[in-house]
């Protein structure tokens, strides 16, 4: 094309401009047509489009146009052509690939040659499992030995299988860290807990890595949470939205505060911003039981701060006694308060305040105090203030943490607090044992390794290729805890639908609003979902991840439907949602064709995926989209 140029010269007494024009032509041009991705073992048509450009190459030169690919990619026979293509004119030819077990950034190398003259253009396709990312934590406790075999079957690529062993059970964190690592969604509430590893974990030689993880550390999660604060010191819970929700902005500002105890760079004035939010909770009359846990959360926070709170926590106090007087005394608020209380020298009062709070709840106390995490915020608070108590744990507290982990009981919040906690906890009984510990793997044949580990409190040790079994060894009476960490793409997808907690149905419909097995390069089809909570009234903070098809592109259209009004318009209003105030706005999902109504909270559009966040209930709910065919295969 037509490049300009422009220059510009200043001196003290004067200014002059010049300009100029130049004509950038290759020999050829080049115009592939490839997919975003593909998955192993589909095939598939790429087309590229190719301009003659030599002038005095003739009216009817043949030019070999051919095409390689990267180990991901196989270009299927033939692999080169002869097109015919006058000077100045242009001419297009296909090519079939097929996509190899060989998970990647693969890449597609068109060229094209005349005589001497050639030209040649990178295109690339990401060769994407059919599977999705999973972590797969086994933990357990043992004395004397335990073998534990490996389940899964997983692409090298992006494979991290690793064996942890302790007798602490800050083991664990090592699984629960890499559940972290790799949490792939952005509201507050999760950007803070994938940040908590390396917030509160990175002083440990064990953990030292972390701090250098890109994403996952205290200064990209200040960089987000400065452009999230709202006016009144709390944080929006997406990006560019308008929804907030209390308990989130008090954990946003707990981790910040537990970043600057052990030394990090905290900016002073987004803690001083934050302080008058936290005053602010802590002196409302709330309205239940969830609220006033908001309270006492941000009374414990000022608390930490120096900042005497003596008459807000008479007040919530006073409020929990009159108005919740059988439920609070064993509920986390008392948690909060005693430790504040602690804080304040107030000990007495303090020990009272939390004689009757129990651990192993079932069931959700509200959206945000989950078992696990109110678990683990009052492991926590135990161990950070109360240190002396941990000898009088109730002796299943560590048995049932190890199996909310073996069962996948934990989200981000409830992985992140357990770390918190773990920490804690570690921090309170380090050096209480010098039992020697072992791990050795199994491989395929039936041989066995004793791997050397790192010193530590906590070695864990990268499992090789092969491995099928893996055994703990503890020398010594003590109990001690192991953790199998298998995280990577399996190889086979399933092949049964799974609903565990949750459905979804997904259909490809035409304009009438039929199923579909076959379109046309070019052709627009509707993706058409169906989703509901199984076994429970709802999910408030349901994911849904729909992958494209390969060879399809998302259809975005250029206004909302006339009978989808978008919810673009924020609205803001305080709501009871059972987890504190919140205030919320909609999502400007225009690219949907229908949903729900308030249906979702946020979209997050990805090259090959579309990510929605929402509230799912026990009824069937229904949303649908349009792709466009853009390749053949």
């Amino acid at each position: 094309g037509r490049l300009r140029i422009m220059a510009v010269a200043v001196n003290d007494g004067a200014i002059g401009t010049t300009e100029a024009t130049a004509v950038v032509r290759g020999d050829f041009v080049l115009s592939p047509n490839v997919p975003v991705n593909a998955a192993p073992g589909d095939e598939f048509e790429v087309s590229v489009g190719v301009a003659n450009n030599i002038e005095d190459s003739g009216a009817d030169p043949s030019i070999e146009v051919s095409l390689a690919g990267s180990p991901q990619l196989q270009v299927l026979e033939p692999s080169r052509v002869q097109l015919k293509i006058g000077a100045l004119r242009e001419s297009s030819t296909r090519f079939r690939v097929r996509a190899l077990d060989v998970p990647g950034s693969g890449s597609l190398q068109f060229r094209a040659a005349l005589g001497g003259r050639t030209a040649q253009l990178n295109a690339t396709v990401s060769v994407r499992p059919s599977t999705t990312y999973m972590t797969t934590l086994n933990a357990g406790s043992f004395r004397g030995t335990e073998k534990v075999p490996l389940t899964r079957d997983l692409y090298p690529q992006l494979r991290t299988v690793e064996a942890s062993v302790s007798t602490l059970p800050l083991a664990l964190a090592h699984g629960l860290t890499a559940y972290l690592d790799h949490y792939p969604y952005s509201c507050t509430e999760q950007l803070v807990s994938q940040a908590m590893p390396a917030i509160v974990l990175s002083h440990r030689p064990e953990f030292g890595e972390l701090k250098a993880r890109q994403g996952a550390n205290l200064t990209s999660l200040i960089a987000e949470l400065r452009s999230r604060q709202t006016a009144d010191g709390g944080f929006r819970y997406w990006a560019g939205g308008v929804e907030t929700h209390d308990f989130v902005s008090l954990y946003a500002l707990h981790v910040l505060l537990e970043a600057a105890d052990r030394g990090e760079a905290v900016p002073a004035d987004l803690l001083a911003t934050g302080k008058a939010f936290l005053t602010s909770v802590a002196r409302r009359d709330a309205d239940n039981l969830s609220e006033e846990r908001d309270v006492a959360y941000a009374i414990y926070l000022l608390a930490r701060q120096g900042v005497v709170v003596a008459n807000e926590a008479a007040a919530l106090q006073r409020r929990l006694q009159q108005r919740y007087a059988k439920e609070w005394p064993a509920d986390i608020a008392a948690g909060y308060l005693a430790a504040a209380y602690q804080l304040m020298q107030q000990q007495a009062l303090a020990d009272r305040t939390l004689a009757n709070v129990r651990f192993g709840q079932q069931g959700n106390l509200d959206r945000w105090h989950g078992p696990m995490s109110a678990d683990g915020m009052l492991l926590y608070l135990t161990a950070k203030h109360f240190p002396d108590r941990l000898a009088r744990l109730p002796p299943t507290l560590l048995e049932t943490l190890v199996t909310r982990v073996r069962g996948n009981f934990y989200d981000s919040l409830g992985a992140a607090t357990t770390v918190l906690a773990l920490d804690a906890y570690a921090s309170a009984l380090a050096g209480s044992s010098a039992t020697k510990l072992g791990i050795s793997a199994t491989a395929a044949n039936g041989t066995t390794a004793a791997m050397d580990l790192p010193a530590g409190l906590f070695p864990k040790r990268p499992l090789p290729l092969g491995t099928r079994a893996v055994q703990f060894s503890s020398e010594g009476p003590v109990q001690s805890f192991f953790l199998v960490n298998e995280a990577g793409f399996d190889r086979k997808p399933p092949t049964q639908a799974m609903t565990e907690g949750f459905e979804i149905t997904r259909e490809y419909l035409d304009d009438k609003g039929q199923a579909v097995t076959k379109v046309g390069v070019g052709d627009e089809v509707t993706v058409h979902l169906r989703f509901r909570a199984v076994g429970r009234a709802a999910i408030d903070d349901a994911v849904m991840v729909d992958l494209l098809p390969g060879g399809f592109d998302l259809v975005i259209p250029a206004s909302a439907p006339a009978d989808q009004p978008l919810l673009s318009a924020m609205r803001s209003e305080d709501e009871e949602e059972g987890g504190g105030r919140a205030r919320r706005g909609g999502c400007p999902c225009q690219w949907l064709t229908s949903r729900p109504a308030g249906f979702p909270d946020f979209a997050d559009l990805r090259e090959d995926r579309v990510v929605v966040y929402g509230r799912a209930t026990d009824q069937v709910q229904e949303f649908s989209y349009r792709i466009k065919a853009t390749n053949a295969g």
